[in-house]
């Protein structure tokens, strides 16, 4: 079991086909965020190794079942679904689509069950996500409903950090 001396970040993958999981395994490749939390990738296992192989990136990946065998020295990735994924990177898919719908409400039921403590979301395409189980604008909108608050969009880098209203 995971000692709790770290928050648990999880991060929804968003539209595979688009720059997302990108910027989020290049961010990641900064060992430094290791030492400051722990790392939940909700994505599938193979998705993610290829995308690290593609753009060579040095990071330490786990795959994991559960929370309970999460490693702190490692990119943790949980399951979203045991589908394989045929990338179209650029285009506006259904398989994209249903993807990152996959892997937020996966990462929103980890939030919700306390098995993470917080949530960094990947970028979705708006219009591919629609279905008869996501009819929001996006993230903030989705997230509003699902916590029965007011979420805030952050947009934070060394310069600047920005907050929509």
């Amino acid at each position: 079991m995971l000692k709790k001396s770290k928050p648990i970040i999880g991060i929804s993958t968003g539209d595979p086909n688009g720059i997302g999981i990108e910027v989020i395994l290049k961010s990641l490749a900064d060992k430094s965020i290791l030492d400051l939390c722990c790392v939940v990738l909700f994505s599938n296992f193979e998705l993610i190794e290829s995308q690290i192989r593609f753009f060579n990136i040095d990071l330490n990946l786990k795959e994991v079942d559960d929370f309970d065998s999460l490693d702190t020295n490692h990119v943790n990735v949980y399951p979203i679904n045991n589908k394989e994924i045929n990338l179209s990177y650029g285009k506006l898919t259904t398989e994209g689509g249903k993807y990152s719908k996959d892997s937020l409400f996966t990462a929103v039921k980890a939030i919700k069950n306390k098995e993470i403590d917080a949530l960094v979301t990947g970028p979705i395409n708006k219009k591919n996500i629609q279905s008869e189980d996501f009819q929001f604008k996006g993230h903030t909108d989705f997230l509003n409903e699902k916590f029965h608050g007011t979420s805030l969009m952050f947009m934070v880098s060394e310069e600047i950090k920005v907050v929509l209203l």
